[in-house]
């Protein structure tokens, strides 16, 4: 049987680890709360709680790239503009069967706003070419690949200073070819030539006056 003294002893010590036990649980449920936002705010961004691993498979978010903004497009130069324009001019015509006078009007300025050098034909050899052209080609079929290749030798022509008499020629040849392929006759892709070749006369020559 325990002595009195012995009971006594026991029971402090149990009070004792009583009390501590007790001061433990109380500091756990003041941390509590803080440790549920925690885990929240960790659930909240897609991160384990804390003292839990990662899941296999799972990432940090990625903070969102910043956007680059969208180039600007490129604006067609002035040149590029009147070639459309001339290839638009050359179906116009045909649409219509024939050059009416304010086609050739148009085709003309068309045709000017091509040249873009210092040195540049006079209106009076652009308005024979222009005209003589538009008529000639206006009761003719032709592929829009071959306007287009007819429509890029002519504005190389009326930009030609600086090129060769050798790459002059192959230019003018390479525009009476698509001409007769067209079913512009023989004595019209002669006359065209000889007008376009005026036109770079006058650009190789400095310009009009």
């Amino acid at each position: 049987m325990k002595s009195p003294v012995a009971v006594l002893l026991l029971a402090i010590v149990m009070a004792g680890n009583a009390s501590a036990q007790y001061a433990r649980i109380q500091q756990k449920a003041r941390d509590l709360p803080g440790k549920i936002n925690e885990r929240h705010n960790a659930a909240e961004n897609g991160a384990p709680p804390p003292g839990l691993p990662q899941k296999a498979g799972t990432t940090q978010p990625a903070s969102p790239a910043s956007t680059q903004p969208p180039a600007a497009p490129i604006k067609p130069s002035t040149q590029q503009q009147a070639a459309t324009r001339l290839k638009a001019d050359l179906v116009e015509a045909r649409a219509k069967g024939e050059a009416t006078a304010e086609l050739k009007k148009q085709f003309v300025q068309d045709l000017s706003a091509a040249a873009q050098g210092n040195s540049r034909p006079s209106l009076a050899a652009l308005t024979k070419v222009g005209e003589s052209l538009l008529t000639a080609v206006a009761a003719k079929k032709n592929t829009p690949a071959d306007d287009a290749k007819l429509v890029k030798n002519i504005v190389v022509s009326l930009n030609s200073a600086g090129l060769s008499a050798s790459r002059l020629q192959e230019i003018n040849e390479e525009v009476q070819a698509v001409l007769a392929k067209s079913g512009v006759s023989p004595g019209e892709t002669s006359r065209i030539a000889q007008q376009l070749g005026a036109a770079v006369v006058d650009i190789q020559s400095g310009g009009a006056k």
